[in-house]
């Protein structure tokens, strides 16, 4: 009789790319995230509604706090920032959908405005990725 193997997504941080740091949301980011977070123009492209302070500093300090995903139904929110400025220009949520498929599927949101935000998030889905949302706060 075999030990099922227990599968859980436990990142080393921040994960670095080339241009960006995936990073767990602290309480310093509460300012960035509502310059995205709290536009209606923004949040229509994403299944929530504009956001207070409030909101984003309660779900820093709980649903957003997680650091790991150890279980199907969980999501994880991590930070995108850039690497060379530091500048919080997103978020990225995983969503671990299926323990029999451990599937993992990124929903990006990103600054509007921002002249980083094409180092966040390119706005068209990936092949690879059909699930990627984004809320740059552009059309089409």
């Amino acid at each position: 009789m075999s030990v099922p193997t227990q599968v859980a997504l436990r990142p080393r941080y921040p994960v670095r790319t080339e241009r960006l740091l995936l990073r767990p949301l602290t309480g310093g980011d509460v300012d960035a995230l509502l310059a995205y977070r709290s536009r209606p123009d923004v949040c229509r492209y994403v299944p929530f509604e504009p956001m207070t302070r409030q909101v984003v500093v309660d779900r820093i300090s709980s649903v957003w706090a997680r650091r790991e995903l150890t279980d199907e139904g969980q999501s994880l929110t991590l930070g995108v920032e850039v690497a060379d400025t530091g500048e919080l220009v997103g978020d990225v949520v995983l969503f671990w959908h299926s323990r029999l498929h451990a599937s993992r599927r990124p929903a990006p949101a990103c600054v509007p405005s921002s002249p980083a935000t094409a180092a966040c998030a390119s706005g068209e889905p990936s092949p690879r990725s059909p699930s990627v949302r984004t809320t740059s706060g552009r059309e089409g």
